[in-house]
């Protein structure tokens, strides 16, 4: 969600606000990284909306 979602500040917002420890927000971040390009690999020319969304 912090990704997706939010920029600079509003993600700091949000990671102060879930008060999760370092390790939990690299391996959220790195979750994130692996999604894009996932996500990404199953759109085609059909998923347009959905190509806007993911990137």
């Amino acid at each position: 969600m912090a990704w997706t979602h939010f920029d600079g500040p509003e993600r700091q917002v949000f990671r102060e606000a879930a008060g999760l420890p370092g390790d939990a927000w690299r391996r959220a971040r790195g979750w994130a990284l692996w999604k894009a390009p996932a996500t990404m690999a199953v759109l085609d020319d059909d998923h347009d909306g959905l190509t806007a969304a993911a990137g």
